[in-house]
């Protein structure tokens, strides 16, 4: 019996196969995938229909220019190396403790393999990246139910030279990114942002490559993430940005990173940030974390007062390689902003009104409108608040209860530079009330062994423009007006007795604290010895986080239990 012939519809998408299969785009294959590895190895490249692949090593795409990759190449895990660490990334006379000084002794390095296939001058794959880290003594074995660890120094060649074990972990015992991209992106000085460059003006301090924002200078960078037992989660291309204000100028630079559709995703997987991928985040350095030489003030701050319900940044402590070479701690933490704001409550990124609370900016709109507000300060300024009928209308505006749980944040955590600076506040559109968002907090605890007595009721009652107040009477109009309210301070005092009683106990903060420093100190001498600030483990980062956090934590309760009775003591005598 004959075989019956193909359906013709069968038949075209056969043809169609074939055709898609003769004409998709090259791939190129790797003998090795991006990791740590534990003894040197010979990396091979190949592609089908012998394309020929250019490759480099500098973090640079590779063109028809670059090198032809032949055979193997040997990978050893310091082909990267161009020693980019030694350049100065700020001004001379930057700010006094934050100074670049040359990095001292061994940095980690890794190897950048990017890589891309040609025909006929044209490329014809996607380029490819690879980061290897190659190192004896990069995996821990974690004993099971200890804290112990045991280096591994035993080749695997089974595991391609690596150790692939849920109970193995890399020596920083944090998650690792690497950056590439060509260097001149950073560091040439017409385009590189992370130095001074063409934009420093000697005449304007705060001024150089790294104080300029926007589109024009954002660089596009390829984004790996490893996760603590070296193996790679994700890596694509994002653009990147300086991050911050004042800080632009410390040495270790804060970057900011954006998804968009032309780099090829629009959406990164964190979960620690959000459920859902997030289109922005901040890469935060250690300098912007801390006011003294702790570094980690503002996370502390922020994990203690964590179940408070306060709109708030998360975060993930990470080490971070440049173009192969070692740059050190950062925290990965959510920007805040209308995206922000958008996957928290999963809504469009139009759905809100956000504002800086900074009078001195006339409330700056963030995104949105800033009319809602200036219209309920212009009924603050022309009533008087003790009346319940004007107090009633203001907390329809506003939400009182996030309202006094965020000033109780920040008045327990002394913190110097606010509401004058650090206040975000927002509203969803239409009929939302007016919040505030807790960030920043670096400017809290102490600096001089006795932020602990701070009275900042006496600084949030401010009347008088004058540079030794800490805040200006429009900083400070808000708190003065609502305390005039008979219900708002009962309101006030009562719950900030209870956040206190509740968060503030230092059994409790203690105990956050000394987590969240032994997550950062396993890492911090080869932070010093890169960025030499702190400026030393145990005299300078040891020292502050006892003295500057926990001492101040210990001793904050009573005092500014004591301040509160004073302050509304005294308060109620002028109502």
């Amino acid at each position: 019996m004959s075989r019956k012939p193909l359906p013709y519809i069968v038949l075209l998408s056969f043809i169609a196969f074939l055709i898609i299969f003769n004409n998709k785009e090259a791939i190129i294959v790797s003998s090795h995938e991006s990791g740590f590895y534990l003894k040197p190895f010979k990396l091979v490249l190949t592609t089908h229909n012998k394309y020929t692949i250019h490759y480099t090593l500098d973090g640079s795409n590779p063109t028809t220019e670059s090198e032809i990759f032949q055979n193997h190449q040997l990978i050893t895990g310091k082909e990267s190396y161009d020693s980019l660490s030694f350049i100065n990334t700020t001004i001379a006379d930057s700010i006094a403790n934050f100074g670049w000084r040359e990095p001292i002794g061994w940095q980690d390095k890794a190897t950048i393999v990017k890589c891309a296939a040609f025909q006929n001058g044209s490329v014809v794959t996607d380029i490819a990246t690879f980061s290897f880290f190659v190192d004896n003594n990069w995996y821990y074995h974690v004993f099971p139910n200890t804290n112990k660890y045991k280096i591994l120094n035993k080749f695997n060649s089974k595991r391609l030279n690596r150790v692939f074990l849920e109970d193995s972990i890399t020596k920083y015992k944090l998650p690792v990114i690497s950056l590439s991209t060509d260097k001149e992106n950073l560091f040439s000085n017409e385009r590189g942002v992370f130095i001074a460059g063409n934009y420093f003006n000697p005449n304007k301090i705060h001024s150089g490559n790294y104080f300029e924002r926007g589109i024009d200078f954002e660089r596009e960078v390829y984004f790996q993430y490893f996760n603590k037992h070296g193996e790679l989660d994700f890596g694509l291309n994002l653009g990147m940005r300086i991050h911050g204000g004042v800080t632009r100028r410390n040495p270790q630079k804060s970057l900011k990173f954006y998804a968009r559709k032309e780099y090829g995703k629009t959406e990164v997987n964190f979960p620690f940030l959000a459920a859902k991928g997030v289109n922005r985040f901040v890469l935060e350095s250690m300098q912007e974390s801390g006011g003294g030489q702790a570094l980690i003030e503002d996370i502390v701050a922020q994990e203690i007062v964590k179940g408070i319900g306060l709109e708030q940044q998360n975060s993930q402590a990470v080490i971070v390689f440049i173009n192969g070479e070692y740059w050190g701690l950062h925290t990965i933490r959510d920007r805040i902003d209308e995206n922000y704001l958008a996957y928290k409550f999963n809504l469009h990124k139009d759905s809100f009104d956000i504002i800086d609370g900074n009078p001195s900016i006339a409330y700056e709109i963030i995104s949105g409108d800033n009319s809602g507000y200036l219209d309920l300060l212009a009924f603050i300024q022309e009533t008087d608040l003790s009346i319940n009928k004007n107090y009633n209308y203001t907390i329809s505006k506003l939400d009182i209860n996030n309202f006094i749980d965020y000033y109780s944040v920040e008045i327990f955590f002394a913190n110097h530079d606010w509401p004058i600076h650090n206040a975000k506040i927002w509203k969803k559109k239409n009929k939302g009330k007016w919040r505030w968002i807790l960030y920043d907090l670096d400017g809290g605890f102490t600096s001089n062994n006795r932020d602990h007595t701070l009275d900042m009721f006496s600084r949030l009652s401010n009347e008088e423009n004058c540079s030794s107040c800490g805040n200006s009477p429009d900083a400070t109009f808000l708190f003065r007006n609502l305390i005039k309210n008979k219900e708002f301070r009962q309101k006030f005092k009562n719950r900030y007795k209870e956040i206190i009683q509740q968060y503030m106990g230092h059994e409790r903060t203690l105990a956050i604290v000394d987590s969240i420093a032994e997550i950062y100190k396993t890492n911090m001498t080869p932070h010093i010895n890169r960025w030499r600030y702190p400026w030393s483990l145990r005299h300078h980062w040891q020292r502050d986080t006892e003295n500057n956090i926990k001492e101040f934590l210990r001793n904050r309760q009573t005092y500014t239990l004591q301040n509160l009775n004073k302050y509304l003591k005294e308060d109620e005598h002028d109502y």
